[in-house]
């Protein structure tokens, strides 16, 4: 075997790890490991719902609007504004709904970023329990009460839910996105099962208030640094997938580079402050062996994906069995470019919106990746556009 098979032989293990063999371990790991939650309807503890807010004058009323019709009572309930010196009309939006809701609290910030703006507001909380979302997100119906259930059980410290997201597009077919979304909730469904998810999500997450540290810097991520810290602490963070929010955004697969970019950036950076999470023997068993084989493998897949691509096209000269698996690979990332030319006039297939997301995906934590490296992330944030 030459020296470039054996970097492909690598490099498909690393892949197969990944995307396959983690998965199906997980499912068996779950049948003999399950640990049971101890969940409690007529637990209703205060409750404070955080939001920072920048340029959101479209999206903020609807947000605010939907945790005080979730249902939840309205007297164990708080909602904290942090408006991040905004420049449209949001702060005349939340003063008009100041007025309508006694519990509604609006600070207003110079420009900050998200961090800065959410270690004060944290500051100034008193509820049990705090809910973060995200100011383009309306919570659905009973969000908020099953999310705040699980917390009746005392060994968990956090908990995130569920976007619910576009299965179709406009013409019927799947879009690329919810066949990787759907991966996902799986991994985090068994994860959470078996001990803790290593996943965040920043739409709409809740914590145990005592556990809650201050965000460190700008480099680490504001949605997933505080659960680390929870996780460390040795708390269960558990995923509910009843607790449901929508975005009200369009997720184009544009706009899902830029988060995939900053969460991957953010998220290195946020492990790195909490390296005793991702070193085995450090006592934190599951979470250890979940964080790398679900996050920092999975970050890394890209720079396997392009030495394969690499070295398979070396070792066709030499080898007909490795010119056409570098043609294969050619042919996949053809059918992803076909996929991108396609998303325009909306008549791709299933098969080339897949293409193209995983393609896009792989490519976002590759600049993810670079980023962190080159300590180049910022908690400064634009709204998407709409």
């Amino acid at each position: 075997m030459s020296l470039a098979e054996k970097i492909i032989a690598i490099c498909i293990a690393e892949l197969l790890y990944v995307f396959l063999l983690y998965p199906l371990l997980l499912r068996l790991l779950a049948v003999f490991f399950e640990k049971p939650v101890r969940t409690h309807d007529g637990y209703y503890p205060t409750v404070d719902v955080v939001i920072a807010a920048y340029n959101e004058e479209k999206l903020i009323e609807g947000a605010i609007r939907s945790v005080y019709a979730d249902g939840y009572p309205h007297e164990l309930l708080k909602v904290w504004v942090g408006n991040d010196g905004s420049s449209d009309k949001t702060a005349d939006v939340l003063d008009l709904l100041r007025r309508e809701f006694p519990s509604l609290h609006v600070h207003n910030f110079q420009r900050t970023g998200k961090n800065g703006v959410l270690n004060v507001l944290f500051k100034k909380l008193e509820g049990e329990i705090t809910i973060l979302m995200d100011a383009d997100s309306v919570v659905l119906q009973g969000g908020i009460t099953s999310i705040v259930r699980v917390f009746a059980d005392e060994t968990v410290g956090a908990a995130i839910g569920e976007i619910a997201f576009k299965k179709f597009d406009e013409n019927g077919n799947p879009t690329g996105a919810s066949a990787y979304k759907s991966f996902e909730k799986m991994l985090r469904t068994l994860e959470s099962k078996i001990d803790s998810v290593v996943s965040s999500l920043g739409a709409f997450y809740a914590m145990r208030r005592v556990l809650i540290e201050q965000i460190p810097n700008d480099k680490v991520c504001d949605d997933y640094f505080p659960l680390l810290r929870i996780a460390a602490r040795g708390s269960r963070i558990l995923f509910v997938p009843e607790a449901q929010i929508y975005e009200v955004r369009e997720n184009e697969v544009v706009y899902e580079k830029k988060r995939i970019v900053r969460f991957t950036a953010g998220g290195l950076a946020s492990i790195w402050e909490t390296k005793r999470l991702f070193l085995p023997g450090a006592g934190h068993g599951w979470f250890t062996f979940f964080l790398w084989s679900h996050k920092i493998l999975r970050w890394l897949s890209p720079f396997f994906l392009l030495i394969m691509l690499i070295a398979s096209g070396v070792a066709a000269f030499k080898n007909t069995a490795m010119l056409a698996f570098f043609l294969m690979q050619c042919g996949f990332y053809i059918l992803a470019l076909a996929g991108r030319l396609s998303e325009r006039d909306g008549s791709g297939t299933s098969i080339l919106k897949l293409c193209y997301f995983f393609f896009v995906m792989n490519i976002s934590m590759m600049i993810g990746v670079i980023r962190f490296f080159k300590n180049s992330s910022t908690a400064l944030w634009e709204p998407s556009k709409r």
